[in-house]
């Protein structure tokens, strides 16, 4: 079962737009996430990295953000932040089970961020393993 990297995007994406608890997604760089000035909360930032090719599979490397509003005020909105997103995280990783797809480093670190709102949530590295196969309609004979 090979997935193009715009079939893994779309699968990604699609999930995170259709959990209930996520108002916005965006797949972008962090760079591009972080010029964003209006962002709507939580929600989930997608960075695609790189997708390394080996003899019998391709590695799409991503990160995922999930993020949402904290006040220092409260002592436990952070924690709160933390725990929102590690288990939206972990929704993803059930669904990724679900649908038998094989993935690596799956390692959820928690952040916190005050570029243009006051954020934290958690970023996973996340690895998909997918079989290489040559595409039949474009590959030269």
């Amino acid at each position: 079962m090979f997935k193009s990297l715009k079939d893994v995007k779309i699968m990604i994406v699609g999930f995170f737009e259709a959990h209930k608890q996520i108002e916005e997604v965006h797949y972008c760089s962090n760079d591009a996430f972080n010029a964003i000035e209006s962002k709507s909360y939580p929600n989930v930032q997608v960075e695609y990295l790189q997708a390394p090719l080996s003899q019998k599979l391709i590695q799409y490397r991503f990160n995922i953000s999930v993020q949402d509003l904290y006040n220092e005020e409260y002592p436990d909105s952070l924690i709160d932040c933390h725990d929102f997103a590690l288990l939206v995280l972990r929704d993803f990783i059930a669904f990724l089970n679900s649908k038998q797809i094989e993935f690596s480093g799956a390692n959820a670190v928690p952040f916190e961020d005050d570029n243009v709102d006051r954020t934290a949530g958690q970023t996973m590295s996340l690895i998909m393993l997918f079989p290489l196969a040559a595409n039949e309609c474009e590959t030269p004979t």
